[in-house]
């Protein structure tokens, strides 16, 4: 039994999140149903999303993710770079979107090891976060 649990415990701490991946649905109108959580109708426009210590844009639009620095036409995708300061923090954000405007690549520039790649679906989008290195958990 010790030696089942000591396989359980090294699995998860040997083997560090690479990947993670959120699905947005952006729909119009109040929610039906008597669910709890959204009873309280005040103000539920959610435009960010906290992740990492961050607050990140629910939206595949560069204009969401602050001033717009430089644009630039290249082959197979239009690059924004945009900057946002929160506090004392300053971001800069790179962000490639196809031409068929269907995948964004966005990448924190400077010492972030966060990036991830936005997917339009049907409904609303997919949003894939990677590091370039997994994080220390």
């Amino acid at each position: 039994m010790a030696e089942r649990l000591g396989l359980l415990n090294d699995s998860y701490t040997t083997n560090n999140i690479s990947e993670i991946v959120f699905s947005y649905v952006i729909k119009e109108g109040a929610a039906t149903g008597t669910r709890k959580l959204l009873q309280d109708l005040t103000d539920k426009t959610v435009s960010t999303h906290n992740f990492n210590n961050m607050k990140l844009p629910v939206s595949m639009n560069p204009n969401d993710y602050g001033n717009l620095i430089n644009k630039s036409d290249h082959e197979g995708f239009t690059r924004y770079v945009t900057t946002r300061a929160s506090g004392h923090n300053k971001k800069v954000f790179q962000i490639d979107i196809s031409l068929d405007q269907l995948i964004n690549k966005v990448l924190i520039l400077g010492l972030s090891d966060l990036s991830w790649t936005d997917t339009k679906l049907a409904e609303g989008f997919k949003r894939v976060y990677r590091y370039k290195k997994p994080p220390l958990l």
